[in-house]
Protein backbone atom coordinates (compact mmCIF):
# COMPACT_ATOMS: atom_id res chain seq x y z
CA UNK A 1 0.00 0.00 0.00
CA UNK A 2 1.00 3.48 -0.65
CA UNK A 3 -0.11 6.20 0.97
CA UNK A 4 0.91 9.59 -0.02
CA UNK A 5 1.04 12.13 3.35
CA UNK A 6 -1.56 15.14 3.84
CA UNK A 7 -3.55 16.81 6.38
CA UNK A 8 -6.72 16.36 8.97
CA UNK A 9 -10.42 17.18 10.21
CA UNK A 10 -12.20 18.34 12.68
CA UNK A 11 -14.99 20.45 14.11
CA UNK A 12 -13.02 22.20 16.60
CA UNK A 13 -9.43 22.10 18.03
CA UNK A 14 -8.10 18.74 16.81
CA UNK A 15 -4.62 17.80 18.66
CA UNK A 16 -4.05 13.86 18.03
CA UNK A 17 -1.26 12.03 17.29
CA UNK A 18 -1.19 10.53 14.05
CA UNK A 19 1.19 8.21 11.68
CA UNK A 20 1.30 7.57 8.14
CA UNK A 21 2.78 4.60 6.29
CA UNK A 22 4.16 4.26 2.94
CA UNK A 23 5.40 0.86 1.58
CA UNK A 24 6.39 0.32 -2.02
CA UNK A 25 5.31 -3.38 -3.50
CA UNK A 26 4.67 -2.45 -7.29
CA UNK A 27 7.41 -3.71 -9.31
CA UNK A 28 9.15 -0.75 -11.58
CA UNK A 29 7.54 2.00 -9.45
CA UNK A 30 9.55 4.59 -7.92
CA UNK A 31 8.19 5.46 -4.78
CA UNK A 32 10.72 6.86 -3.70
CA UNK A 33 8.90 11.00 -4.02
CA UNK A 34 6.50 8.82 -1.29
CA UNK A 35 7.25 10.61 2.13
CA UNK A 36 7.04 8.54 5.58
CA UNK A 37 5.89 11.31 8.51
CA UNK A 38 6.72 10.21 11.74
CA UNK A 39 4.40 11.09 14.48
CA UNK A 40 3.64 14.80 15.34
CA UNK A 41 0.87 16.32 16.19
CA UNK A 42 -2.06 18.54 14.30
CA UNK A 43 -4.19 21.53 14.62
CA UNK A 44 -7.26 23.17 12.51
CA UNK A 45 -7.59 26.79 12.48
CA UNK A 46 -10.46 28.95 11.19
CA UNK A 47 -13.87 27.72 9.92
CA UNK A 48 -14.68 25.38 12.62
CA UNK A 49 -16.32 23.36 9.43
CA UNK A 50 -13.71 22.79 7.09
CA UNK A 51 -13.05 19.21 6.45
CA UNK A 52 -10.11 20.05 3.64
CA UNK A 53 -9.36 22.00 0.11
CA UNK A 54 -9.09 25.70 0.84
CA UNK A 55 -10.38 25.24 4.22
CA UNK A 56 -7.46 22.45 5.15
CA UNK A 57 -4.37 25.04 4.40
CA UNK A 58 -5.12 26.34 7.55
CA UNK A 59 -4.26 22.76 9.06
CA UNK A 60 -1.02 22.81 10.72
CA UNK A 61 1.98 20.83 12.99
CA UNK A 62 3.23 20.61 16.23
CA UNK A 63 6.32 18.57 16.79
CA UNK A 64 5.05 17.85 19.93
CA UNK A 65 1.42 17.62 22.13
CA UNK A 66 0.42 20.85 23.07
CA UNK A 67 -1.92 20.23 25.32
CA UNK A 68 -0.43 20.46 28.50
CA UNK A 69 0.78 23.94 27.38
CA UNK A 70 -2.52 25.40 26.53
CA UNK A 71 -5.12 27.56 28.98
CA UNK A 72 -8.12 28.40 28.44
CA UNK A 73 -9.27 32.24 28.10
CA UNK A 74 -12.69 33.78 29.52
CA UNK A 75 -14.12 36.71 27.24
CA UNK A 76 -11.90 35.34 24.45
CA UNK A 77 -14.83 36.28 21.54
CA UNK A 78 -13.56 39.75 23.08
CA UNK A 79 -10.28 38.88 22.75
CA UNK A 80 -10.61 37.42 19.47
CA UNK A 81 -12.34 40.04 17.38
CA UNK A 82 -9.99 42.97 18.95
CA UNK A 83 -6.68 41.47 20.45
CA UNK A 84 -6.98 43.45 23.47
CA UNK A 85 -8.40 41.20 26.49
CA UNK A 86 -10.92 42.93 29.38
CA UNK A 87 -7.88 43.69 31.46
CA UNK A 88 -6.62 45.33 28.41
CA UNK A 89 -3.50 43.25 28.09
CA UNK A 90 -3.07 42.31 24.46
CA UNK A 91 -2.56 39.16 22.39
CA UNK A 92 0.38 38.96 20.20
CA UNK A 93 -1.02 36.60 17.32
CA UNK A 94 2.75 35.93 16.50
CA UNK A 95 3.82 34.53 19.26
CA UNK A 96 0.31 32.48 20.16
CA UNK A 97 -2.31 30.72 18.80
CA UNK A 98 -6.29 31.16 19.97
CA UNK A 99 -8.49 28.59 18.94
CA UNK A 100 -12.16 28.98 18.49
CA UNK A 101 -12.93 27.72 22.12
CA UNK A 102 -10.96 30.22 23.77
CA UNK A 103 -7.84 28.03 24.20
CA UNK A 104 -4.53 29.90 23.96
CA UNK A 105 -1.01 28.15 23.28
CA UNK A 106 1.82 28.13 21.37
CA UNK A 107 1.02 28.15 17.41
CA UNK A 108 1.97 25.20 15.21
CA UNK A 109 3.89 25.63 12.51
CA UNK A 110 1.84 25.96 9.05
CA UNK A 111 0.98 25.81 6.37
CA UNK A 112 0.23 22.17 5.77
CA UNK A 113 1.65 20.44 2.37
CA UNK A 114 -0.74 19.28 -0.36
CA UNK A 115 -1.19 15.21 -0.01
CA UNK A 116 -3.25 13.27 2.39
CA UNK A 117 -3.02 12.33 6.01
CA UNK A 118 -4.13 9.52 8.47
CA UNK A 119 -4.96 10.91 11.42
CA UNK A 120 -5.73 8.82 14.40
CA UNK A 121 -6.74 9.09 17.78
CA UNK A 122 -5.62 6.26 20.36
CA UNK A 123 -5.92 3.64 18.21
CA UNK A 124 -8.39 3.94 15.07
CA UNK A 125 -8.00 5.66 11.99
CA UNK A 126 -10.67 8.32 12.70
CA UNK A 127 -10.32 10.38 9.29
CA UNK A 128 -8.75 11.36 6.53
CA UNK A 129 -7.78 14.93 4.95
CA UNK A 130 -6.90 16.06 1.69
CA UNK A 131 -5.44 19.00 1.50
CA UNK A 132 -4.74 19.99 -2.67
CA UNK A 133 -2.53 21.85 -4.36
CA UNK A 134 -2.76 25.56 -5.24
CA UNK A 135 -1.98 27.62 -8.26
CA UNK A 136 0.46 30.91 -7.88
CA UNK A 137 -2.40 32.49 -7.12
CA UNK A 138 -3.55 30.87 -3.66
CA UNK A 139 -6.49 29.61 -5.74
CA UNK A 140 -7.34 25.43 -4.90
CA UNK A 141 -7.85 23.26 -8.33
CA UNK A 142 -10.93 21.68 -6.42
CA UNK A 143 -13.09 20.79 -3.94
CA UNK A 144 -12.68 19.90 0.00
CA UNK A 145 -13.14 16.19 0.51
CA UNK A 146 -16.25 15.72 3.59
CA UNK A 147 -15.71 12.76 6.20
CA UNK A 148 -18.21 9.76 5.89
CA UNK A 149 -18.17 6.40 7.28
CA UNK A 150 -18.34 5.00 3.74
CA UNK A 151 -13.85 6.06 3.79
CA UNK A 152 -13.57 2.78 5.81
CA UNK A 153 -14.78 0.84 2.71
CA UNK A 154 -13.53 -1.44 0.11
CA UNK A 155 -14.60 1.13 -2.64
CA UNK A 156 -13.14 4.07 -0.84
CA UNK A 157 -10.08 2.23 -0.79
CA UNK A 158 -9.86 0.93 -4.24
CA UNK A 159 -9.95 4.10 -5.41
CA UNK A 160 -7.33 6.01 -3.15
CA UNK A 161 -5.07 3.53 -1.65
CA UNK A 162 -4.75 0.65 -3.69
CA UNK A 163 -6.62 -1.57 -5.57
CA UNK A 164 -6.67 -5.49 -6.39
CA UNK A 165 -7.54 -5.18 -10.20
CA UNK A 166 -4.75 -7.16 -11.99
CA UNK A 167 -2.53 -5.24 -14.24
CA UNK A 168 -2.98 -2.12 -12.10
CA UNK A 169 0.23 -3.44 -9.97
CA UNK A 170 -1.73 -2.36 -6.50
CA UNK A 171 -2.31 1.30 -7.30
CA UNK A 172 -5.56 3.12 -7.23
CA UNK A 173 -7.93 3.97 -9.52
CA UNK A 174 -6.94 7.46 -9.17
CA UNK A 175 -3.38 6.80 -10.08
CA UNK A 176 -5.03 4.68 -13.11
CA UNK A 177 -7.99 5.85 -14.47
CA UNK A 178 -7.71 8.92 -12.85
CA UNK A 179 -4.32 9.66 -14.74
CA UNK A 180 -5.77 8.54 -17.53
CA UNK A 181 -8.90 10.90 -17.58
CA UNK A 182 -6.77 13.68 -16.79
CA UNK A 183 -4.63 12.97 -19.46
CA UNK A 184 -6.68 12.08 -22.62
CA UNK A 185 -10.22 13.73 -21.45
CA UNK A 186 -9.31 16.79 -19.24
CA UNK A 187 -6.58 18.46 -20.46
CA UNK A 188 -6.92 20.36 -24.07
CA UNK A 189 -5.18 19.15 -26.36
CA UNK A 190 -5.25 15.51 -25.49
CA UNK A 191 -1.79 14.30 -23.89
CA UNK A 192 0.19 11.65 -25.20
CA UNK A 193 1.55 9.03 -22.31
CA UNK A 194 2.70 5.80 -21.67
CA UNK A 195 -0.76 3.90 -20.42
CA UNK A 196 1.69 1.02 -17.78
CA UNK A 197 1.08 1.56 -13.89
CA UNK A 198 4.49 3.84 -13.97
CA UNK A 199 4.03 5.55 -16.98
CA UNK A 200 0.04 6.66 -15.46
CA UNK A 201 2.10 7.47 -12.03
CA UNK A 202 5.25 9.54 -13.76
CA UNK A 203 2.00 11.56 -15.32
CA UNK A 204 0.86 12.58 -12.37
CA UNK A 205 3.80 13.45 -10.45
CA UNK A 206 5.17 15.88 -13.45
CA UNK A 207 1.70 17.80 -13.52
CA UNK A 208 2.51 21.10 -12.35
CA UNK A 209 -0.42 22.71 -11.54
CA UNK A 210 0.55 26.68 -12.29
CA UNK A 211 1.77 24.77 -15.55
CA UNK A 212 -1.08 22.34 -16.78
CA UNK A 213 -4.75 23.26 -14.52
CA UNK A 214 -5.28 25.70 -17.41
CA UNK A 215 -5.31 23.21 -19.49
CA UNK A 216 -8.55 21.89 -18.47
CA UNK A 217 -10.98 25.32 -19.38
CA UNK A 218 -8.71 25.25 -22.73
CA UNK A 219 -10.24 24.70 -26.29
CA UNK A 220 -8.71 24.34 -29.52
CA UNK A 221 -9.70 24.66 -33.01
CA UNK A 222 -9.86 21.01 -32.79
CA UNK A 223 -11.22 20.57 -29.57
CA UNK A 224 -13.60 24.31 -29.41
CA UNK A 225 -15.58 23.11 -26.40
CA UNK A 226 -13.69 22.63 -22.64
CA UNK A 227 -13.53 19.38 -20.61
CA UNK A 228 -15.31 20.94 -17.79
CA UNK A 229 -18.10 22.14 -20.27
CA UNK A 230 -19.27 18.90 -21.20
CA UNK A 231 -18.28 16.72 -18.23
CA UNK A 232 -19.51 19.38 -15.54
CA UNK A 233 -23.15 19.74 -14.76
CA UNK A 234 -24.97 22.21 -17.09
CA UNK A 235 -23.60 26.23 -16.58
CA UNK A 236 -21.61 24.67 -13.79
CA UNK A 237 -20.00 28.63 -12.89
CA UNK A 238 -23.25 29.86 -12.52
CA UNK A 239 -26.10 27.11 -12.41
CA UNK A 240 -29.17 28.26 -13.00
CA UNK A 241 -31.33 25.83 -14.63
CA UNK A 242 -33.57 28.42 -16.42
CA UNK A 243 -34.09 26.33 -20.13
CA UNK A 244 -35.35 23.44 -17.56
CA UNK A 245 -37.61 24.92 -15.33
CA UNK A 246 -39.59 27.02 -18.11
CA UNK A 247 -40.11 23.70 -19.66
CA UNK A 248 -41.48 22.44 -16.71
CA UNK A 249 -38.83 20.09 -16.71
CA UNK A 250 -37.68 18.32 -13.36
CA UNK A 251 -34.64 16.70 -12.66
CA UNK A 252 -33.48 14.50 -9.57
CA UNK A 253 -29.80 14.20 -8.07
CA UNK A 254 -27.95 12.18 -5.74
CA UNK A 255 -24.53 11.29 -5.10
CA UNK A 256 -22.96 8.85 -2.86
CA UNK A 257 -21.15 10.87 0.79
CA UNK A 258 -17.99 8.51 0.52
CA UNK A 259 -17.76 8.74 -3.51
CA UNK A 260 -13.77 8.20 -3.98
CA UNK A 261 -14.23 9.72 -7.48
CA UNK A 262 -15.75 12.85 -7.50
CA UNK A 263 -16.48 14.54 -4.29
CA UNK A 264 -20.20 15.34 -2.66
CA UNK A 265 -19.22 18.54 -1.45
CA UNK A 266 -18.68 19.87 -5.46
CA UNK A 267 -22.13 18.87 -5.56
CA UNK A 268 -23.45 20.34 -2.51
CA UNK A 269 -21.60 23.57 -4.08
CA UNK A 270 -23.33 23.31 -7.45
CA UNK A 271 -26.62 22.65 -5.88
CA UNK A 272 -26.44 25.54 -3.50
CA UNK A 273 -25.49 27.91 -6.15
CA UNK A 274 -28.38 26.57 -7.96
CA UNK A 275 -30.85 27.53 -4.94
CA UNK A 276 -29.40 30.40 -4.79
CA UNK A 277 -30.34 31.92 -8.51
CA UNK A 278 -33.89 30.70 -7.88
CA UNK A 279 -34.29 32.54 -4.63
CA UNK A 280 -33.02 30.26 -2.07
CA UNK A 281 -35.35 27.08 -2.92
CA UNK A 282 -35.02 24.86 -6.08
CA UNK A 283 -37.28 22.24 -4.98
CA UNK A 284 -39.97 22.95 -7.04
CA UNK A 285 -37.88 21.61 -9.75
CA UNK A 286 -35.01 20.20 -8.46
CA UNK A 287 -33.87 17.92 -5.79
CA UNK A 288 -30.68 17.01 -4.40
CA UNK A 289 -30.09 13.48 -2.59
CA UNK A 290 -26.60 12.42 -0.91
CA UNK A 291 -26.53 8.83 0.39
CA UNK A 292 -24.64 8.74 3.69
CA UNK A 293 -22.05 5.67 3.73
CA UNK A 294 -22.21 5.38 0.24
CA UNK A 295 -19.38 4.63 -2.41
CA UNK A 296 -18.78 5.84 -5.84
CA UNK A 297 -22.15 4.89 -7.85
CA UNK A 298 -22.79 2.15 -4.76
CA UNK A 299 -21.84 0.20 -2.16
CA UNK A 300 -19.80 1.43 1.09
CA UNK A 301 -21.85 0.98 4.57
CA UNK A 302 -25.20 2.63 3.02
CA UNK A 303 -28.98 2.15 1.92
CA UNK A 304 -27.77 2.37 -1.76
CA UNK A 305 -30.77 1.38 -3.23
CA UNK A 306 -33.70 3.40 -4.29
CA UNK A 307 -36.24 4.21 -7.18
CA UNK A 308 -35.06 7.33 -7.98
CA UNK A 309 -36.15 7.30 -11.98
CA UNK A 310 -39.80 6.07 -10.44
CA UNK A 311 -39.91 9.20 -8.35
CA UNK A 312 -38.60 11.38 -11.60
CA UNK A 313 -41.46 10.25 -13.50
CA UNK A 314 -44.05 10.39 -10.82
CA UNK A 315 -43.08 13.87 -10.59
CA UNK A 316 -43.00 14.55 -14.44
CA UNK A 317 -46.02 12.91 -15.48
CA UNK A 318 -48.37 12.89 -12.21
CA UNK A 319 -47.54 16.26 -10.74
CA UNK A 320 -46.28 14.19 -7.28
CA UNK A 321 -43.10 15.44 -5.94
CA UNK A 322 -40.67 12.97 -4.34
CA UNK A 323 -40.85 13.17 -0.30
CA UNK A 324 -38.24 11.50 1.33
CA UNK A 325 -37.66 8.21 -1.10
CA UNK A 326 -37.41 4.67 1.02
CA UNK A 327 -33.67 3.37 0.16
CA UNK A 328 -32.52 0.01 0.95
CA UNK A 329 -29.44 -1.85 1.47
CA UNK A 330 -28.68 -4.55 -1.17
CA UNK A 331 -27.74 -7.83 0.27
CA UNK A 332 -24.93 -8.83 -1.50
CA UNK A 333 -22.63 -5.50 -0.45
CA UNK A 334 -19.48 -6.33 1.08
CA UNK A 335 -19.30 -3.15 3.21
CA UNK A 336 -22.25 -3.91 4.75
CA UNK A 337 -21.61 -3.64 9.03
CA UNK A 338 -21.94 -7.34 10.75
CA UNK A 339 -24.63 -5.58 12.54
CA UNK A 340 -26.52 -4.59 10.01
CA UNK A 341 -30.36 -6.02 9.15
CA UNK A 342 -30.46 -7.19 5.66
CA UNK A 343 -33.87 -5.80 5.15
CA UNK A 344 -32.91 -2.38 6.77
CA UNK A 345 -34.49 0.79 4.89
CA UNK A 346 -33.93 4.65 5.39
CA UNK A 347 -35.34 7.67 3.75
CA UNK A 348 -33.18 9.65 1.32
CA UNK A 349 -33.15 13.69 1.98
CA UNK A 350 -33.27 16.44 0.05
CA UNK A 351 -30.62 18.89 0.57
CA UNK A 352 -30.34 20.64 3.32
CA UNK A 353 -31.94 18.27 5.31
CA UNK A 354 -31.23 15.02 7.51
CA UNK A 355 -32.62 11.65 8.83
CA UNK A 356 -32.68 12.39 12.18
CA UNK A 357 -33.99 9.27 14.56
CA UNK A 358 -37.70 9.35 16.04
CA UNK A 359 -37.94 6.64 18.05
CA UNK A 360 -39.13 2.87 17.16
CA UNK A 361 -37.46 0.34 15.15
CA UNK A 362 -34.01 1.63 13.83
CA UNK A 363 -33.54 -0.68 11.18
CA UNK A 364 -36.97 1.13 9.30
CA UNK A 365 -37.29 4.28 7.49
CA UNK A 366 -40.47 4.85 9.39
CA UNK A 367 -38.18 5.70 12.41
CA UNK A 368 -37.01 8.79 10.76
CA UNK A 369 -37.86 11.80 9.67
CA UNK A 370 -36.03 14.01 7.05
CA UNK A 371 -36.21 17.98 9.08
Amino acid sequence: MNIRLVPSVSRWLLSVGFVVLATGHASGVDFSQFRRIEPQFIAALGDASAKGGNGAQSWGFWDKDPGPRACKLDHYPQLKATGVAPAQWKFDASDWWLEEHGLIMEKPTFPLAAGKYLVTGDREVTSVLTVFPKDKSGKALYTSWPYDAGLGSDGWRTWKLESPIPGFEGLPLIATLGAGSLAQVFTTPPTKLDGTPNGLVTFLRQFNVDRDAGKILATTKEFPVAAMDFMAPTDWRNPKLAELKAAAGKIIVYHGAADGAFSLQATIDWYEKVRANNGGDASGFARFYPVPGMTHCGGGPSTDRADLFGALVDWVEHGKAPDSPVATVRADNRDLPEGWSKTRTRPLCDWPKVARYQGGDVESAASFRCE
